[in-house]
């Protein structure tokens, strides 16, 4: 929840040429919690892997949003 209320606030002040990439990132986040509680349910390969490849797109996500308000006036 607290990372979903930062998203929100980097929502709300960030410039509209980021939209899209914090969509993104809101997105691969939720995308990480999901396969974070999979994971806490049982401890699999599969379910360990899958939460690097989530881990790996919310990092993704993240660096993208950065590069955009990074090239933003």
């Amino acid at each position: 929840d607290a990372i979903g209320a930062d998203i929100d606030r980097l929502r709300s002040s960030a410039s509209e040429a980021a939209e899209d990439e914090i969509d993104a990132l809101d997105s691969a986040v939720d995308d990480a919690g999901s396969a974070l509680a999979t994971a806490g349910d049982e401890l699999t390969t599969d379910n360990l892997s899958a939460v690097r490849t989530a881990v790996e797109g919310a990092v993704a996500a993240a660096r993208a949003v950065y590069e955009t308000l990074s090239d933003c006036p």
